[in-house]
């Protein structure tokens, strides 16, 4: 079996084509993201986690009007559990060069991130093409982290909170995977909160737990259909909760 060197010479270049493919995607005016988010009565109330890479979620809301923000001071909020093709390791005004690493879990760690506007990813790729990439986990079962470990710690701790606080969680398109522990044992362990699956074909152990989870609960918790065919129900879902909560207020 052919295994990929641990140099940074060789991961870098990977991810940043990687991160240049994923950046690349655009959402239509119809799109199952834009019409959600074009539906959601106030979309500064629902907390945003994704695992994606990809700039779906900003482009649907930047196609809108929609400010978003990548920290706890912005709305709508979105965490980017694993990071992002547009985050990059913020240099400052040191110059970068010609940097190799080989053997090491990370090859650079900066003080702070930058996030990129889509157009400003690929002059970045193009000038740290080998020298650097993304922060933005492999894909690998580890979800090994070589730019920017320290980013990862803080998301998982950050999506630890939020959804432990919650009592709604809407799960859309993310198969179960039992060996993502920093996912699946953090929204599993939280046993006051309703979750509702859109999945076409779910996990059959995963529909057992949330079954027996929310059996106190008559409602659909489980929507065996695609994100575009489900987009109504999640909107009816979330405007409900988020009027309920207004009323409280």
């Amino acid at each position: 079996m052919l295994e990929i060197p641990n140099d940074s010479k060789v991961l870098n270049p990977l991810q940043n084509e990687l991160a240049l493919y994923l950046s690349g995607f655009t959402p239509s005016d119809n799109s199952a993201y834009v019409s959600l988010f074009s539906k959601i009565s106030d979309i500064s109330k629902p907390q945003l986690i994704t695992l994606n890479y990809d700039l779906l979620i900003e482009k649907s809301l930047e196609l809108l009007q929609k400010d978003i923000g990548n920290n706890i001071n912005s709305y709508p909020q979105l965490l980017k559990l694993h990071g992002s093709s547009n985050f990059m390791p913020d240099f400052r005004n040191i110059n970068i060069n010609e940097i190799s690493a080989f053997g090491y879990a990370s090859f650079i760690e900066t003080d702070d991130i930058k996030v990129l506007k889509h157009h400003e990813i690929k002059p970045w790729v193009e000038k740290y093409h080998f020298d650097s990439s993304p922060v933005m986990c492999m894909y690998s079962k580890d979800k090994r982290m070589i730019t920017c470990p320290s980013y990862f710690n803080m998301a998982k701790k950050e999506f630890i909170n939020k959804v432990s606080k919650t009592k709604l969680m809407i799960i859309i398109g993310t198969k179960y995977t039992p060996h993502d522990k920093h996912i699946w044992d953090v929204i599993l362990s939280n046993k006051k909160s309703r979750i509702i699956l859109i999945d076409p074909y779910p996990d059959n152990d995963l529909k057992k737990f949330i079954n027996k989870k929310n059996r106190r609960v008559k409602k659909d918790e489980i929507i065996e259909k695609s994100f575009s065919d489900s987009v109504d129900d999640i909107v009816k879902i979330i405007n409900t909760e988020i009027n309920k909560y207004e009323k409280k207020d």
